[in-house]
């Protein structure tokens, strides 16, 4: 729903191959039931017409591209 040029900025923590989800905080907040890694960004930007500006642990930003 993005516009061309338009941002979407996302805030959440990202896990990786070395996550313990047993033993991650995260998996115990009862608000989150999905968990994204950097690889879920990666095929976003890939399937949709979408650039990762930034990432860190934390936040994603992509544009819309096209």
């Amino acid at each position: 729903m993005l516009k061309v040029g338009g941002l979407l900025a996302v805030g959440t923590y990202l896990h990786n191959d070395k996550t313990n989800f047993s033993q991650w905080w995260y998996t115990n907040d009862p608000t989150h039931i999905i968990f994204f890694s950097d690889k879920t960004f990666r095929y976003l930007e890939e399937a949709y017409p979408l650039e990762i500006l930034s990432s860190t642990s934390t936040h994603i930003l992509l544009k819309k591209t096209f």
